[in-house]
């Protein structure tokens, strides 16, 4: 009875705290009662303690480590805590996902028809989405956009990237009016994306000219609703920009800054990053002991920091999709030095990297197939007679060698042939002209 007597009363001081407004004093106690409940992670106490974090969460902005609790509440009860929903559709709507904001505030009021905060909520989504009939169309397509991006970037197709983040700009513009409270935000996300692309074509006084701009779309101080998130965007490439151009000062400030406020929201991900480029700025003055210590703190957090979810398997080369660019070899993700700004501002696009042959041109990407398996690679690769798994079909597609134990067909003026050792047949000197 130990741990439960001291969980009551830490949730007791949590929330004397939370009556006072001191939300993150508030929240620290109830995620020491949460550990102190560790070895009964799915009592009553325990649910309570969660979904009292979970309120303070949302005070501080934190709305993603807010959805975890929620989330983990909904799972442990097996969907029946009405309360769990109510937090949840609050964290949604916050998130920018109005749909799924209104399926969990339904959800809460089928539970508990008596609660009145969840039909006020509900009815202020309804309100918005009727307005705005094509919101939802409109936030799809801006992630889509940012996603391809971001993609790009982390290729190193800076020309892409810009255009992608160019046409996410003008859509957020151009709707302004649908997206209403939430129009700066995607407008700023779109700024601070182009700054990273600005500082890696060496344009450093474009890069902070778009900084400033996202920096002037931040509410005010004194606004009732902070956007928590895009200034922690905003301290992370301004920390990641200030450390490319050498000034290590500015840097460090920023770098500070954003670390405060991903601790203060819980911001696994935002902090993970921070402690990333704080590590290669204390690396860059010499302080190789903090580095270490900073690195360390990352990795502990990056391995066990956040709840593990499983993700699909990435999109093989056989996907309808089509890869969205060709990184060039010696390029990829894997390649960055541990300074790019790239590698520290976002993550790596789930996608599997290609096999690129050493001899042959950027635009030409191919994977290694099974023997009873296609092997069509895009058009325009070309042959190149130095690599010894490249060949050249006579009907311009190259194809990738298969082992000798597998036999190969070549098409030849409408006709299809077979060699039995698995070799290509050798081409005649009038098909090569």
């Amino acid at each position: 009875f130990a741990p439960m007597t001291t969980a009551d009363a830490l949730r007791s001081e949590g929330n004397a705290l939370f009556k006072s407004g001191r939300y993150s004093e508030a929240e620290e106690r109830y995620a020491a009662a949460i550990a102190a409940l560790a070895g009964a992670p799915e009592s009553e106490e325990a649910r309570k303690c969660r979904l009292n974090r979970c309120a303070c969460l949302l005070r501080l902005h934190g709305y993603e480590a807010a959805r975890r609790e929620a989330e983990t509440v909904i799972e442990q009860s097996g969907g029946t805590a009405a309360k769990a929903h109510f937090r949840l559709g609050q964290c949604l709507d916050a998130l920018h996902e109005p749909q799924a904001a209104a399926a969990a505030l339904t959800q809460a009021i089928k539970l508990d028809p008596k609660a009145r905060e969840p039909r006020e909520a509900l009815e202020a989504v309804r309100a918005r989405l009727k307005a705005q009939p094509q919101l939802e169309l409109v936030l799809d397509d801006l992630r889509l956009v940012e996603e391809r991006a971001l993609r790009a970037l982390c290729h190193s197709d800076l020309s892409r990237s810009r255009q992608q983040l160019e046409l996410m700009l003008k859509q957020a513009r151009a709707q302004a009016g649908t997206l209403g409270r939430d129009a700066g935000h995607w407008e700023g996300r779109a700024l601070l994306g182009l700054a990273l692309v600005c500082v890696d074509e060496g344009e450093a006084a474009a890069a902070a000219d778009y900084i400033a701009a996202c920096r002037r779309r931040l509410p005010a101080e004194d606004a009732a609703r902070q956007d928590a998130r895009l200034e922690g965007a905003l301290a992370l490439v301004s920390a990641a920009v200030a450390l490319e151009t050498e000034q290590l000062v500015e840097a460090e400030e920023h770098v500070a800054a954003g670390l405060s406020l991903a601790r203060s929201t819980r911001s696994d991900a935002l902090l993970l990053r921070l402690l990333g480029t704080s590590s290669a700025l204390l690396a860059r003055h010499g302080r190789w002991g903090e580095a270490e210590a900073a690195a360390r703190e990352g990795g502990t957090r990056g391995t066990c920091g956040q709840r593990q979810t499983r993700r699909p398997p990435p999109r093989g080369p056989s996907s309808r999709q089509a890869p969205l660019s060709t990184p060039r070899p010696g390029r990829g993700e894997a390649s960055l030095p541990p300074s790019s700004s790239r590698a520290r501002c976002f993550p790596s696009p789930r996608t599997s990297s290609p096999t690129t042959r050493p001899h042959c041109p950027p635009t030409s990407r191919w994977s290694s197939r099974t023997p009873t398996g296609p092997a069509s690679p895009p058009r325009g690769c070309k042959p190149c007679a130095t690599s010894p798994g490249c060949t050249q079909t006579l009907s311009g597609r190259s194809t990738p060698r298969r082992p000798a134990t597998a036999p190969i067909t070549a098409t030849c003026s409408g006709s299809r042939r077979t060699t039995a050792s698995g070799l290509p047949p050798r081409r005649s000197a009038r098909a090569t002209s």
